[in-house]
């Protein structure tokens, strides 16, 4: 049988449409472009917001929107987009006993499709609660990108 319609088969449009889409996961994961996330988000355990800056394969939290000063600055993983996170710096009060895994996930309501940037954090140590237990999660209530 020949599906095909001016001279090209279905089975040949499918190939190049899976390689465009292939190739552009593939780009977007190598420029860290899946990862976008700079913004302020709700801290749901502290209950204050915190400042965060994605660029290129860095990833910076400061606090916002009051006094403190601190400042962590983690390496990016752009193809899972999560960081260990070492909250034990100068100026930050009862940071966690263990560094912590900062994973950006896109969030989505299904009707109507709205969509915002969640961090959610795990202790991959075990020591705090199951490795891929959530201990913490921020929501993004205003983009900066």
């Amino acid at each position: 049988f020949n599906f095909s319609r001016n001279g090209v088969s279905a089975r040949h449009k499918l190939r190049r449409m899976l390689l465009a889409v292939t190739l552009a996961v593939a780009l977007a994961s190598a420029s860290g472009l899946s990862c976008a996330g700079s913004g302020i988000y709700a801290d749901m355990h502290d209950g204050d917001q915190k400042k965060l800056t994605v660029r290129g394969g860095t990833l910076t939290i400061e606090p916002h929107a009051n006094t403190q000063t601190w400042r962590v600055v983690s390496k990016l993983d752009t193809r899972f987009c999560n960081a260990s996170i070492d909250f034990n710096v100068p100026g930050k009060p009862s940071p966690p006993p263990v560094n912590l895994t900062a994973t950006i996930w896109a969030a989505s309501t299904m009707n109507p499709p709205v969509s915002k940037t969640l961090v959610e954090f795990t202790d991959p140590t075990g020591g705090l609660a199951k490795p891929a237990f959530p201990l913490n999660a921020w929501v993004l209530v205003e983009a900066l990108d």
